[in-house]
């Protein structure tokens, strides 16, 4: 039973290092793990109450960290991340006049997959280039 448990925590533990780098703060590491995961991208207030929604909340919570740049890349570099999480992810770069920004933005522009966006209380697919150039010619992403 120790053995188990022992195996499941440092499992948890590599879990951990994957998902975000080791640099990051506690909190930065927890957003990094819900951007991760999110499968819808949204901005502003949403929903019929108009509250921000968690992705927005987990990458704010990324965006405010010393190291956040390297936060934003890590998830972009991670093939099991969600197209919303990178979404988030592109626009931290952005946001921090990464150089990393410019090199990843082409990608994003030739991209015909679809992101499920909710803009206030509608749920709705999205070309993620679509969102990416609205990154690229600096309108907000929820217009």
């Amino acid at each position: 039973m120790k053995n188990f448990v022992l195996l499941a925590l440092t499992f948890f533990l590599a879990l951990i290092s994957v998902a975000a780098p080791p640099e990051v703060s506690a909190p930065a590491v927890a957003a990094s793990d819900q951007l991760h995961q999110t499968e819808t991208f949204a901005l502003g207030g949403v929903g019929f109450a108009g509250t921000t929604s968690r992705g927005e909340i987990a990458f704010r919570t990324l965006q405010r960290d010393e190291n956040s740049s390297a936060a934003f890349l890590a998830l972009l570099d991670d093939e099991t991340t969600t197209k919303a999480g990178q979404l988030y992810a592109l626009l931290g770069l952005k946001e921090a006049k990464s150089a990393q920004f410019e090199a990843r933005l082409p990608a994003f522009l030739a991209d015909e997959s679809t992101v499920t966006q909710l803009r206030g209380c509608i749920l709705m697919p999205v070309k993620v280039k679509e969102i990416a150039a609205r990154f690229a010619e600096n309108v907000a992403p929820r217009a």
